[in-house]
């Protein structure tokens, strides 16, 4: 129990991290494209 438990919160966090990467890739990809 306490490793599923564990897989759980381990999604969540990942789940949570998606949106924030996606929106740091996007403005990464933003600035690049301004400096060419």
């Amino acid at each position: 129990m306490k490793s599923f438990r564990f897989l759980c919160v381990l999604l969540i966090l990942i789940y949570s991290c998606i949106p924030i990467l996606m929106k740091f890739c996007a403005f990464d990809l933003q600035n690049k494209r301004k400096v060419i």
